[in-house]
């Protein structure tokens, strides 16, 4: 099994803004012993004079928001999941499988969402990546760094079927395996595929 570093999904989008930020003059000096020293009122008065009112607070990097995804639902019991808009749910929907596609890719761009029963009671992290790899990826994936959707950590295998590039998140949630599946047409930048994966999981809430 081969490991990569990724971005994680939830900020795949995200841009920094980073912007610089001011700051204040020095402070004036003691005035003399002597007699014939500078009035400390008047050094005083000279020394707010030349003072900035109020000095520019530093501004902190932002996140670019990611705007969730709002096509038809698809649901589960356990958790639910927009298509992106113009998508369409795939007639004949399972319990246990739900899915769409994209009428203008036609069978390369695919989302779906499952829930299956785990035949093991507390698998762990490699257990879950091993079942996308030999499962939906036939052995040809790349497990990448685990995402945190709403609150709970899925984790993340990618890899290519044909002509598609295909991303799985895998999270055992109350007993079941809960699988989301993303598959659209490698001719398809990558920055818009990654787009459409992180609006799909901003979508994406537990019930």
């Amino acid at each position: 099994m081969s490991r990569s570093k990724a971005v994680p999904a939830a900020v795949l989008v995200a841009v920094l803004a980073l912007a610089g930020c001011g700051g204040g003059g020095d402070d004036g000096g003691d005035g003399g012993a002597g007699s014939d020293g500078p009035d400390p009122s008047a050094s005083a008065t000279s020394s707010a004079a030349g003072s900035p009112s109020q000095a520019p607070s530093p501004t902190e990097p932002t996140e670019a928001a990611v705007v969730p995804a709002s096509g038809p639902e698809l649901a589960m019991d356990v958790a639910t999941v927009r298509l992106p808009e113009g998508w369409r749910l795939t007639e004949g929907q399972a319990s246990f499988l739900a899915t769409g596609t994209d009428p203008g890719a036609g069978s390369t761009s695919f989302i779906g969402l499952s829930q299956f029963p785990s035949t093991t009671s507390d698998p762990t992290a490699a257990e879950l990546e091993e079942t996308v790899l030999e499962g939906d990826l036939r052995g040809r994936g790349m497990v990448q760094d685990p995402v945190e959707v709403d609150g709970v950590e899925m984790r993340r295998v990618t890899g290519r079927d044909g002509a598609s590039s295909i991303e799985v998140l895998i999270a055992l949630v109350d007993g079941d395996l809960v699988t989301l599946k993303v598959r659209q047409g490698k001719d398809i930048p990558g920055a818009e595929r990654a787009e459409v994966v992180a609006s799909v999981l901003a979508s994406f809430r537990w019930s």
